[in-house]
């Protein structure tokens, strides 16, 4: 009795979760088998059916020989695929995941699984729909697809929605100087992933040439190194970053660093012949994947003072270009990365408090840690003597006695007086959440402005503060990752247990996320948010440009503005170079205290 109730066409599986009726789409991989499922976002989409195809594998898996190598397409399958569950999280530490970014706890290193969320939509344009692709955040550490449900989203704005699960840390970024391990297999997999879109995603009704990459944090960093490689020309059409780039802190390092740690990583876990990388490598292959993800913390606290050990590099295969030179003054880029990048449609911008956890978490209690060990020194002192100049060294390459009495008396506020406990903080949030956030994304609508080639460019804020949102009293405005619940429209499941949105959320917050989703959606079809369904109640988002410099504001009341932040831009995009191109050896910051600790953000 308990296996014919398993195969009904409402059934139910062993495992005990219900699902809907079954449908099964022959794509070029072979037979798919998804099940249905029903929107509950209570706006416009509430009720619809959604075909769900969940956990499908897109490589084989990077285990043994394969590992620490770019992926390897999935043979056809011979029986057809049930896809009924999430697959497994790629490897990540579990502390970290379960503090940060809770989702499904079973990790395998055959995690490389995307997901499929297709509507029963009304009329797609052109006869298919256009395909939204999700890549997750996670300082390229932690994080994975199953959190993010898109059935909200998809039914909504009649959009077939994708999620796929990369590898992290040293299972997805660990380099050498060897040309078998040039790092990077992170950003392959995606690229990977998206191949496997444009060959299949017609037979689940969607449009392989209306491809947009979205993502948020490591995932929105993600979305612009894939818009920087030209392999990807015909895979993708649009990106839209939030609170994240390339040229973000945390979201690249150096190969040398990388090639570093890989021996440093091996020598943690007892690997023979050290000064021989590829050796090193040979013995990491052998080893079980928690150990390594385990023992990956090998570099020093200055080290790690902004990124992880294990990043994105420059490989001159998928990426060829340093962030901090592609983005900001005197940007430059390789023609053939130029042309690529000029040709996609970017929507790009920022939370108002995307640096607050960062603040909070690391930076703050690390300057308080300070004052025990320097008792005399007071918390503004700490940060102007030790924050500000390892900011401005990380972003610059070095930093001068000057520069940073410059940067000083920029971030200080001048309207307050000296309040031990509130006016430091704000100073500190200012300056990270623009180190970390605001001005890579500034910078990368500026350079996607300036070189265009009949693409169109739009920057935005994320300013509401939900009122599920659990914050400090020093801070004002949507935290780091508060747009996600707004842009999936409060799905239930995963998301809402990590985002801790309520189950009914309020009139407000639902008009917000009809807005923001209405604005999404139709930039993935047209390349303008505008069209071809008006937002209600809201502006018309005007495009960003170098002499106007407009963007969209997501608060209360949305609102259009010009140039964001524009005292701070205009400190990092002109003179701060210029003071610190004319670096005077005498005058560079020595009186530094020991470095912050490294911090995992993204």
């Amino acid at each position: 009795m308990i296996v014919s109730v398993c195969v009904l066409v409402v059934f139910v599986l062993c495992s005990g979760e219900v699902y809907g009726d079954q449908k099964t789409v022959t794509a070029s991989v072979g037979s798919i088998i998804g099940f249905s499922g029903f929107s509950n976002f209570d706006g416009r989409g509430k009720g619809t059916k959604v075909w769900k195809y969940l956990g499908i594998p897109y490589t084989q898996p990077p285990v043994g020989e394969r590992r620490f190598r770019k992926p390897v397409p999935l043979s056809n399958f011979q029986t057809s695929f049930k896809a009924f569950k999430f697959g497994p999280a790629c490897p990540q530490n579990r502390i970290m995941a379960s503090m940060w970014i809770p989702g499904e706890t079973y990790y395998s290193e055959d995690c490389l699984t995307l997901n499929i969320f297709v509507p029963e939509a009304t009329s797609p344009i052109g006869g298919k729909l256009p395909v939204m692709l999700w890549i997750h955040g996670g300082a390229y550490a932690i994080g994975q697809s199953a959190i993010y449900s898109g059935e909200n989203l998809a039914a909504f704005g009649d959009v077939i929605v994708v999620t796929v699960n990369y590898r992290l840390g040293a299972l997805g970024f660990l380099a050498t100087h060897d040309d078998d391990v040039r790092g990077n297999y992170g950003l392959w997999d995606q690229h990977l992933a998206m191949q496997w879109v444009h060959n299949n995603i017609r037979s689940f009704g969607g449009n392989p040439e209306e491809v947009t990459l979205f993502g948020e944090s490591a995932g929105a960093a993600s979305t612009v190194y894939q818009a920087m490689y030209p392999g990807n020309r015909g895979l993708m059409k649009r990106i839209i970053s939030e609170s994240g780039s390339a040229n973000s802190a945390w979201a690249f390092q150096s190969r040398d660093n990388s090639a570093r740690y890989t021996t440093l990583l091996g020598k943690s876990l007892g690997c023979p012949n050290l000064t021989n990388t590829m050796a090193v490598v040979t013995c990491l292959r052998g080893k079980p994947f928690q150990d390594i993800i385990d023992h990956s913390r090998v570099g020093t606290l200055k080290e790690t003072l902004f990124r992880t050990e294990f990043a994105p590099v420059v490989d001159n295969e998928i990426v060829f270009i340093d962030p901090l030179t592609a983005f900001g003054p005197g940007s430059y880029m390789p023609r053939p990365v130029r042309d690529f990048f000029s040709e996609i449609d970017v929507i790009t911008g920022i939370n108002k408090g995307d640096g607050e956890f960062i603040t909070a978490a690391s930076l703050l209690p690390y300057l308080q840690n300070m004052l025990t060990s320097y008792p005399s020194k007071k918390p503004i002192e700490i940060l102007e003597e030790t924050i500000f100049p390892l900011l401005l060294s990380d972003r610059l390459g070095n930093t001068t006695t000057t520069l940073n009495k410059v940067a000083v008396f920029l971030y200080k506020d001048w309207h307050q007086p000296y309040i031990q406990n509130q006016t430091y903080i704000h100073e500190l949030l200012d300056l990270s959440s623009d180190h970390f956030f605001f001005i890579p994304s500034l910078f990368t609508a500026r350079a996607h402005a300036e070189n265009t080639n009949n693409a169109s460019t739009y920057l935005f804020q994320f300013s509401h503060q939900s009122s599920y949102t659990k914050t400090s009293n020093w801070i004002q405005g949507a935290q780091h990752g508060d747009e996600i619940a707004y842009v999936f429209g409060f799905p239930a499941g995963t998301l809402k247990t990590a985002m801790k949105y309520p189950d009914q959320v309020t009139q407000q917050q639902m008009t917000l996320s009809t807005a923001v989703m209405t604005y999404w959606t139709n930039f993935a079809k047209t390349g303008n948010p505008n069209y071809p369904i008006a937002v209600d109640n809201s502006p018309v988002w005007p495009e960003y440009d170098l002499e106007r410099l407009r963007f969209i504001d997501f608060d209360t009341n949305i609102t259009i503005s010009n140039h964001m932040y524009a005292t701070r831009e205009a400190f990092w995009l002109h003179l701060a170079r210029d003071l610190q191109n004319n670096v005077i050896s005498a005058g560079t910051s020595s009186h530094v205290i020991p470095p912050l600790p490294g911090i995992i953000i993204g």
